[in-house]
C-alpha cells in the first residue's frame, strides 16, 4: 500500500471529517473510497468496485461531479458578465464616435466646409480610439 500526504484548506477538511463522521468512519477512509468511486466514475467501469463501494459512496461520486458543473456554471457566469461589460463599454465608446461625427458633420454642413473650400474635415476621433477604449 502507498502512503502519501494530502493538503486541505480548513474548510474542505472540517466538511470532509463531518462528512466521515456521518458515514461512521475515519477521513483516510473517506477519502480512499471518494478515491476509488472517482476512478470507478472515470475508467466507466463502476461495477469493477462493486462491494467496495456502498449507495453512500456513490452518492458522494455525485456530489463531487455536482460539485463540478456549479465550478463550470460559476465560470461560465462570469465570462457573461466579462462580456457584457465589454460590450457596455464598446457601445459607449461607439456612441461617444457617432456624436462626435455627427458634431463634426453639423459644424462642416453649417460652416461650408473648410475655409480654403476643402471637403469637410474628418471628426476628431477615429474607429482606433474605440479599439484602445474596449482593450
Amino acid at each position: 500500500m502507498h502512503q502519501t500526504t494530502i493538503r486541505f484548506d480548513p474548510v474542505v477538511w472540517r466538511e470532509l471529517e463531518a462528512a466521515a463522521r456521518r458515514r461512521g468512519t475515519s477521513s483516510a477512509q473517506y477519502v480512499r473510497e471518494a478515491t476509488m468511486a472517482r476512478l470507478a466514475n472515470e475508467t466507466r467501469h463502476p461495477d469493477a468496485w462493486d462491494g467496495v463501494l456502498d449507495d453512500r459512496a456513490r452518492a458522494m461520486t455525485a456530489i463531487d461531479v455536482a460539485v463540478g458543473h456549479r465550478y463550470a456554471a460559476e465560470a461560465v457566469c462570469a465570462q457573461a458578465r466579462l462580456a457584457r461589460e465589454r460590450a457596455r463599454v464598446t457601445r459607449e465608446a461607439s456612441n461617444r464616435l457617432q456624436a462626435s461625427r455627427r458634431a463634426a458633420r453639423a459644424t462642416d454642413q453649417a460652416t461650408g466646409g473648410d475655409l480654403d473650400g476643402a471637403k469637410p474635415s474628418p471628426p476628431p476621433e477615429t474607429t482606433e480610439c474605440l479599439a484602445s477604449e474596449v482593450s
